[in-house]
């Protein structure tokens, strides 16, 4: 971890985790639950474990705590986060070993859920990055993804509904 003050110069880095914790390079996803006032850093660890770290406010780092069982997700797979609907719900999305696009979530301060298989298996390459944002206003969030055959995918939510898709787009 690296971390700035202000208008101050860079700190760090710091170390957060012991070693061996993700594969070398994997990606980690940032973004704020709730009010603002807590971080969740996302990553799929070593054991394909999808784990969450945190800190709220000025505080100290707290975790990583395994959200899935071992070998959900491929080693250093990324995660895409991001709120459905308003900032009381966010959303963690991934694509597990077996090519499903699964989502996790947490609303409030409460406990991560799932994962919930959102596809059939094979659906994309295991690992596959999915991107995530609102389309329009924030009564729609929308996945994309690239499926095992090159189609760029839609897959997106009303409000608190049911996923909808995947649609090729491509």
């Amino acid at each position: 971890m690296m971390w700035v003050i202000g208008g101050g110069a860079w700190q760090g880095p710091a170390g957060l985790t012991p070693p061996d914790t993700a594969p070398p390079g994997a990606p980690v996803t940032l973004h704020h639950q709730v009010d603002g006032n807590q971080l969740d850093a996302v990553f799929v660890d070593r054991n394909g474990v999808v784990s969450v770290m945190w800190v709220i406010g000025g505080g100290t780092w707290q975790g990583p705590v395994g959200l899935t069982p071992p070998n959900t997700a491929p080693a250093g797979a990324p995660v895409a986060l991001h709120y459905q609907v308003d900032a009381n719900q966010l959303d963690a999305v991934f694509v597990d070993r077996n090519g499903v696009v699964n989502v996790m979530w947490v609303i409030g301060g409460g406990a991560w859920q799932g994962p919930a298989g959102l596809t059939p298996t094979d659906t994309a390459r295991p690992g596959t990055p999915v991107a995530l944002h609102y389309q329009g206003s924030t009564n729609q969030l929308d996945a994309l993804f690239v499926d095992g055959n090159g189609v760029v995918k839609v897959m997106w939510v009303h409000g608190g509904g049911a996923w909808q898709g995947p649609v090729g787009i491509s």
